[in-house]
C-alpha cells in the first residue's frame, strides 16, 4: 500500500508539473493569437492545436525523443549544430520555469499531493469524473441518422444535388441525404461523409447549396470528426484543468471559421454564403 501511495504521489507531482508547463505554453499562445488576430482562421486553428498537443503530450515524453533524434547531429558543425546549441541553451534557461521540481519546488508539490487518504481520493475522483464525462460525450453523438439511397431520390433532387456539386471536386459518394430535418454535418471518424437534409435540397438554390457543401467538405478534408475525438480525449483526461475548456472553444470557433474561409476561397460569393 505504501508503495502504491508513493507511486501515485509521484504521478500527481508529474501531473502538476505538466499542467504548469501547459499553462505557460497556453499563455504564450494566447498572446501570439492576439498578435495574429487578423491572420487566416486556419493558422489560428493550427496555433491552438499546438496548445492541445502540449496538453496531451508532456515535455517529459518529448524531451528524450528530441535528444535521441538530435544526438547524431550534435557532433557536426554548421547550421544544424548552431540550431541545436540554441535550443539547448533555451531549454536550460527555461528549465527553472517549466520544471518546478528542478527549481526546488518538488517537495512542496509532493506535500500538496501527499497524504494517503488524499492521494487515493484524488485518483478515485479523477477516474470517476473522466468516465462520467466521456460517457456524456459519447451520448452527445445523438441518434443514428438514416439515409435515402440515391436510387430512391426524385429526379429533381438528383438534379439539384448534381448542379450544386458541379465544379466543386466533391465526390458524389461523399454525400449522404437524410429524410430527417437534421443540420448539415460531417460524420464518420475513419471515412467522413457529408450529411445533408433533403429539405435543404428542395429549398436552397444551387449557389447557396454549393456554399453549404463546400463548407462541410472542408470539415471532411480536415478530418474534423477525428479531431473531435482527440479533443474529447483531452477534455476527458483533463476536465479539472480550467484552461482546457476555453482552449476547446477556440478550436471549435477557428475550425468553423477556417471552413467558412475555405468555401469562399473555392469561389462561393460572400453574399451566397451568408444567405446559405
Amino acid at each position: 500500500m505504501a508503495a502504491l501511495v508513493e507511486l501515485v504521489d509521484g504521478l500527481w507531482v508529474e501531473i502538476l508539473t505538466h499542467l504548469w508547463q501547459t499553462t505557460v505554453v497556453l499563455a504564450l499562445l494566447a498572446a501570439l493569437s492576439l498578435a495574429m488576430r487578423r491572420a487566416p482562421a486556419r493558422m489560428l486553428n493550427a496555433l491552438w492545436w499546438i496548445g492541445l498537443a502540449k496538453l496531451l503530450v508532456p515535455f517529459q515524453l518529448v524531451a528524450p525523443v528530441f535528444l535521441k533524434v538530435a544526438g547524431p547531429r550534435a557532433g557536426g558543425e554548421g547550421p544544424s549544430r548552431a540550431w541545436l546549441d540554441g535550443v539547448t541553451v533555451w531549454l536550460t534557461r527555461a528549465d527553472s520555469v517549466l520544471d518546478p521540481a528542478a527549481a526546488g519546488l518538488g517537495q512542496r508539490l509532493a506535500r500538496l499531493a501527499g497524504g494517503e487518504v488524499v492521494t487515493v481520493a484524488l485518483l478515485a475522483l479523477w477516474c470517476a469524473g473522466a468516465v462520467w464525462l466521456l460517457s456524456l460525450l459519447a451520448k452527445a453523438r445523438g441518434p443514428a441518422v438514416e439515409y435515402v439511397p440515391s436510387e430512391e431520390l426524385p429526379p429533381e433532387i438528383k438534379m439539384s444535388l448534381g448542379e450544386a456539386l458541379a465544379g466543386t471536386g466533391i465526390p458524389r459518394s461523399a454525400v449522404r441525404i437524410s429524410p430527417a430535418p437534421v443540420m448539415p454535418a460531417t460524420v464518420g471518424v475513419l471515412r467522413p461523409r457529408i450529411v445533408l437534409p433533403r429539405v435543404l435540397l428542395e429549398r436552397l438554390p444551387a449557389p447557396e447549396l454549393r456554399a453549404v457543401l463546400l463548407h462541410e467538405d472542408a470539415h471532411r478534408r480536415r478530418l474534423e470528426p477525428l479531431q473531435v475525438v482527440v479533443q474529447r480525449v483531452g477534455a476527458g483526461a483533463f476536465y479539472f484543468f480550467p484552461p482546457v475548456w476555453p482552449l476547446l472553444a477556440r478550436l471549435r470557433e477557428t475550425s468553423e471559421m477556417a471552413c467558412d474561409e475555405a468555401a469562399v476561397r473555392a469561389g462561393v460569393s460572400r453574399s451566397d454564403f451568408a444567405r446559405a
